[in-house]
């Protein structure tokens, strides 16, 4: 205990400024008096993880089991709770009823865990080292200097330059391959990050710093970058530098770099200032899905907006305040109404809305989106029973993401939800996007495998948008396709866009499936889409997303049946 106390004591006294770092982060937390936060509380947070989950290493487990004290003020449930929340990226909320301890300490946790590098081995290089913080041997993995140099090189310029306020660029990179082979393990990963790590140094000057700064991170000085604009030079070198896949073993690993920059003596002068801005800097290039961001003031801004979002997200799951819509879909052969898509809605207390894309951002974030889609799964089939129990005989889409398909237990879910409520499974369709088809493509592959043979029917989302590819096309075992609207909308108009749908249409009818149309606005593109022999259409002109009692309504004035109803006479199309 006194040893892991002593490393937050040494942490505050090597770098005063991420005490003030720390005050800004927990004077956001509701409940939570930032000044309490003593080196020997910190402790005894991060003692109680390690001693309850030995095996989550992110915390370094194995280190803190040398100490044999568990706090007694920390109850057993509530550590495992939030750190199973904050760091294990689970989502289990089978301690609801604790929700605000439990949110708070997990938020202790994870700024904890944010601010002093736990991430990127700092706390067993200390312990590794006897107690000692000045660890100066090169990261194994990537063959590259360890944090602790890396950020005492950046020290080091820093005070050269108090005076001379000559600029440098400070570079936070996080990697997120999208393909590894699994079975490979750490031995794998470790290949990928040094393959990684040799790119991005052939990359740079010699002048410059690199170093490994967490599992998934490298941090990167630039000594010479004058501006914002130099520095953004080089992310673009960097980011080309990772473009082209990685060879591992016989296959090949993709890269995807965010980066975020921050800029000395424009954004700070301590070395705690300028990382922790860049660290915010990626996170918003992140969220934005753009390669690199500078930092700017602002993302302070939407920085605790997106963390405010995202506590009223995990709170609107647990009070089950979310809502889902359908959207109908027509059947071109038949003009009958015979399918729908479950979009989600979320209303904030003052009446505004959050829009789809960024719940799926913020769920994606902050770990939640497995807890988001098992939700949306199980409120459209309790809906979609209700439904059939009226006489409304229709199948309803889900829409599910890469991460999705790489959980081990969504078949399982899905299968325990279409008993719970007595759905057949023909009835439900899932939407995956395109790029599903780019991530751990044997995992999610085998998954769709898995959803295939509990006999689920299968669709790629927005075609045409991402990475189509038809290989996958081959391998997956589809039986949709859908047009993205940016098609749809201005086929009658773009010569080029009408090429494309047609395209789309003719390659479904090769690879036997079905197509849908989304964005259908008005009555002439929808019988030119039936003319090429497209499947079904959805959109505006056929009807808004209607909440489920509207949807009930709106189907059985039809009768089920496609009619328009902007002329003197409702007829059906």
């Amino acid at each position: 205990m006194k040893l892991l106390e002593r490393f937050f004591t040494e942490a505050q006294a090597t770098y005063p400024s991420s005490q003030t770092i720390l005050t800004e982060e927990f004077a956001q937390l509701p409940g939570i008096h930032p000044t309490s936060h003593t080196p020997a509380l910190m402790a005894q947070y991060l003692l109680a993880a390690g001693k309850l989950l030995p095996m989550q290493n992110q915390l370094a487990g194995e280190l803190l089991l040398l100490c044999d004290i568990t706090p007694a003020e920390i109850s057993e449930p509530l550590v495992m709770a939030c750190i199973s929340i904050a760091l294990a990226k689970t989502t289990t909320l089978a301690f609801a009823q604790q929700r605000d301890d439990i949110a708070q300490c997990a938020a202790i946790v994870a700024t904890l865990q944010k601010f002093f590098f736990f991430q990127a081995g700092l706390l067993g290089e200390f312990f590794s080292n006897g107690g000692s913080r000045h660890a100066g041997e090169p990261n194994k993995i990537a063959r590259l200097p360890g944090n602790q140099v890396t950020v005492a090189s950046l020290a080091e310029l820093l005070n050269n330059r108090r005076e001379t306020k000559i600029p440098l660029a400070v570079l936070v990179a996080h990697i997120a391959f999208s393909h590894l082979a699994m079975e490979g393990g750490a031995y794998a990963e470790s290949k990928v990050f040094t393959a990684a790590a040799d790119r991005l140094r052939q990359a740079l000057r010699d002048t410059d710093i690199v170093g490994r700064f967490s599992g998934d991170e490298f941090l990167i000085v630039l000594p010479h970058a004058s501006g914002a604009g130099l520095a953004a030079l080089a992310a673009n070198k960097l980011i080309k530098a990772l473009a082209a896949p990685l060879d591992v073993a016989g296959r090949h690993a993709i890269g995807r770099l965010t980066l975020g920059i921050s800029l000395f003596p424009e954004h700070g002068s301590e070395v705690e200032t300028l990382l922790h801005h860049a660290q915010i800097a990626r996170e918003v290039a992140w969220q934005s899905k753009n390669p690199y961001a500078v930092y700017d003031k602002e993302f302070h801004r939407q920085n605790r907006l997106r963390k405010s979002l995202e506590a009223m997200l995990r709170n609107a799951l647990q009070e089950n305040e979310l809502e889902v819509y359908l959207q109908p879909q027509a059947d071109l052969h038949t003009g009958r109404i015979a399918s729908a898509e479950s979009l989600l809605r979320w209303r904030l207390p003052d009446d505004s809305m959050v829009s789809p894309a960024q719940i799926i951002s913020i769920a994606e974030e902050s770990d939640l989106i497995s807890a988001l889609t098992m939700w949306i799964v199980n409120s459209t089939l309790r809906h979609l029973s209700a439904l059939i129990k009226a006489g409304i005989n229709i199948t309803v889409s889900v829409n599910v993401t890469p991460s999705n398909l790489l959980d081990p237990e969504l078949p399982d879910f899905i299968a325990q939800a279409l008993s719970t409520w007595n759905v057949p499974a023909s009835k439900l369709v899932i939407e995956l996007t395109e790029t599903a088809m780019i991530g751990d493509s044997e995992r999610t592959i085998g998954t769709l495998h898995q959803l295939k043979s509990m006999g689920l029917t299968l669709s790629i989302d927005d075609f045409g948008t991402g990475y189509s590819c038809l290989a996958y096309l081959k391998r997956m075992p589809l039986d949709e396709l859908k047009v993205d609207q940016i098609f749809v909308q201005n086929m009658l108009k773009a010569r080029d866009d009408e090429r494309i749908v047609r395209s789309i249409i003719d390659l479904a009818r090769h690879f036997d499936l079905k197509v849908v149309a989304e964005g259908v606005e008005d009555l002439s593109t929808l019988e030119f889409l039936r003319t090429l022999g497209c499947d079904g259409a959805q959109g505006y002109f056929i009807s808004q997303p209607l909440s489920t009692g509207q949807f009930t309504d709106w189907w059985l004035a039809r009768k089920g049946l496609l009619i328009r109803t902007d002329s003197t006479a409702p007829r059906v199309i």
